[in-house]
């Protein structure tokens, strides 16, 4: 039996994937190397799951609609740009989510509740709401790199994400890169 490399992700709007990839233009000219995500594979990941059987698939989906059961829609709004672990070691370029109704953290929560019952180990550290624009491989230019994030803090971006849907994902690592796909979409609020 085959097995799928999966996660659980919320989809985000193509208006904002083309305000993201106006961001990381800023960032392309930088000495060093920053693996930039394509716009179009940016999402918020809730679960990664990592190698399941086909077999698995069924309770996965099973549990993720119990869990996004009595949730109703939601929005996020997208806050500063920043990165992990912090500013003076960057790895992770990042772009923030806050959740005002605190929806996301209970469909958080329920997720992680519901695929331990599957056996998924839960995560180790807390919940961060963020969508990855890149990873910092190596930074010559770090100084360069830590004024360009100070000056992009401020920077808001004027768009919210409605979350009407959780996505169980395919990834597929290609040499040109991962593929993502969608394996099933499943309805938050739904009784």
């Amino acid at each position: 039996m085959d097995e799928i490399r999966a996660f659980i992700a919320i989809d985000i709007p193509n208006s904002l994937k083309e305000k993201i990839s106006g961001i990381q233009d800023r960032f392309r000219s930088l000495k060093g190397s920053i693996g930039l995500v394509r716009p179009s594979n940016i999402h918020l990941t809730l679960k990664f799951l990592g190698n399941i059987s086909e077999k698995q698939c069924s309770d996965i989906k099973r549990y993720l609609s119990e869990s996004a059961k009595g949730i109703l829609p939601f929005t996020l709004n997208v806050t500063e740009i920043g990165v992990f672990p912090n500013i003076r070691y960057p790895r992770v370029l990042w772009l923030g989510l806050e959740d005002g109704s605190g929806r996301l953290t209970l469909l958080h929560k329920n997720i992680e509740d519901n695929m331990f019952k599957l056996g998924f180990q839960p995560e180790g550290r807390r919940f961060t709401p963020h969508l990855t624009l890149g990873r910092i491989k190596s930074l010559k230019g770090k100084n360069q790199f830590i004024k360009l994030i100070q000056s992009e803090r401020d920077m808001r971006i004027d768009e919210i994400i409605t979350v009407e849907k959780v996505n169980l994902m395919r990834s597929q690592l290609k040499p040109t890169g991962a593929v993502y796909s969608v394996i099933e979409s499943v309805e938050i609020g739904k009784k």
